[in-house]
């Protein structure tokens, strides 16, 4: 079964061809920790051999980890030296209503289904000091072609542009939301949000909506 949603950015990862050589590989993946080792979202286990990175896996679930590959084992398995993980937020998709608002602008920079999840790289910006939770939602319709979703941030208005630069933080995190509600058999998949638009490179303040349609194909 092979699934595809058309990236926004595509996350660095480690190609097949470098999988099944010997040579040394830095990669960046999404997982779940399995004891003492992590199962790729690509079917890969990494043994951890060593760790650099200063924490406990017996508590966590699915990961965005970077490793160097320091050996092959045969098969999809591999030794590798953790450097770093990253906890996602698992985040449930919502059937859309009539109305669907706009809600505040984020910089989606990657947008992948991988592991039984829709996952996405999200920054924003927030006030610092402020007792605001930032949210997020993902809302879907499943009973239009395509399959249409839309991701909402709930910022309370605490955007780039909007507040002053001396009290402006910028946040980040990788969503993983279940796909089960919402993806079809086959056929495409739109996904849209409210971001920042940009020019020569650089973020304006002001926001517009982004649309990307990828295909399913099983």
């Amino acid at each position: 079964m092979k699934r595809l949603l058309i990236a926004v950015l595509c996350l660095c990862c480690l190609a097949p061809a470098c999988q099944q050589d010997d040579t040394f590989a830095t990669i960046t993946e999404m997982g779940t920790v399995h004891g003492s080792d992590i199962l790729g979202d690509n079917g890969n286990r990494y043994h951890i051999i060593e760790q650099s990175w200063k924490g406990s896996l017996d508590t966590l679930g699915r990961v965005f980890f970077k490793a160097d590959v320091l050996q092959t084992l045969g098969g999809n398995e591999f030794g590798i030296r953790l450097g770093g993980i990253s906890i996602p937020r698992i985040l449930e998709a919502e059937p859309a209503g009539a109305s669907v608002p706009a809600g505040d602008p984020v910089r989606v920079d990657g947008a992948w289904f991988s592991g039984g999840y829709l996952n996405m790289a999200v920054g924003w910006f927030a006030r610092q000091g402020s007792s605001f939770r930032h949210s997020f939602r993902l809302l879907y319709d499943a009973s239009s072609s395509p399959v249409r979703l839309v991701f909402i941030h709930e910022g309370n208005g605490e955007n780039y542009g909007v507040l002053p630069e001396r009290e402006t933080l910028t946040e980040q995190a990788v969503f993983c939301i279940p796909e089960e509600p919402f993806l079809p058999k086959s056929g495409q998949i739109e996904i849209s949000w409210n971001g920042y638009r940009t020019e020569d490179g650089s973020l304006l303040p002001q926001s517009e909506t982004y649309t990307h349609t990828g295909t399913i194909v099983r």
